[in-house]
């Protein structure tokens, strides 16, 4: 599947309740008990739940602390330490072409585009 980023933002937003979304905070920690998780934001504020949903974009805090705890602690996996490495291929079954401007993954150098069709179909 591939989705862009607006596009899955607002996805979301329309299926959560708003009443449900914390939106402008910037998260400095957070640290689990028994029976829930608990999120510190910049202005002091916290909150509590039983699932952190780290939404916070491509460099996101949340995950760079949950991250240094596992570290800390000694159960962040080996493979995590490693620099990521990607060389997966895939594949994208479509009814239509998609727009580029709305999907600028399709001008990297790296995205390369091959159109399959089966026995008497065309495109248009």
């Amino acid at each position: 599947m591939v989705m862009s980023r607006p596009d899955l933002h607002e996805f979301l937003l329309k299926k959560i309740p708003s009443h449900k979304l914390t939106t402008g905070k910037r998260v400095i920690d957070l640290y689990e008990t028994e029976d829930e998780v608990v999120v510190t934001c910049v202005d002091e504020t916290t909150y509590a739940g039983h699932i952190v949903v780290g939404a916070d974009g491509a460099y996101s805090a949340t995950r760079q602390i949950l991250y240094e705890k596992l570290r800390a602690r000694g159960n962040l996996p080996e493979s995590d330490t490693k620099p990521l490495h990607f060389d997966k291929q895939c594949v994208v079954g479509m009814t239509a072409p998609l727009d580029p401007i709305k999907y600028p993954v399709l001008q990297d150098d790296s995205c390369e585009v091959k159109v399959l069709l089966g026995k008497d179909q065309h495109t248009s």
